[in-house]
């Protein structure tokens, strides 16, 4: 069984991007031409890079009731 390497991680970087849709998603809150993700980046100083996306209804939903 191979020994198991412990990670350090080096940085964190998030982002928020909204992608435009093609087609809006109407509902009955309203319509949304764009959908809120957030990125996220994980480095490691031994070189590896982890890489993931959330995506929310709810940021869409606040937005909406802000707005």
């Amino acid at each position: 069984m191979p020994s198991q390497q412990k990670l350090t991680i080096e940085s964190i970087e998030v982002r928020a991007v909204s992608v435009p849709l093609c087609r809006p998603i109407v509902a009955k809150i309203g319509a949304f031409p764009e959908w809120p993700f957030i990125l996220i980046d994980v480095k490691t100083k031994e070189g590896i890079i982890g890489r993931s996306y959330l995506e929310s209804r709810g940021f869409c939903e606040v937005a909406w009731h802000r707005g």
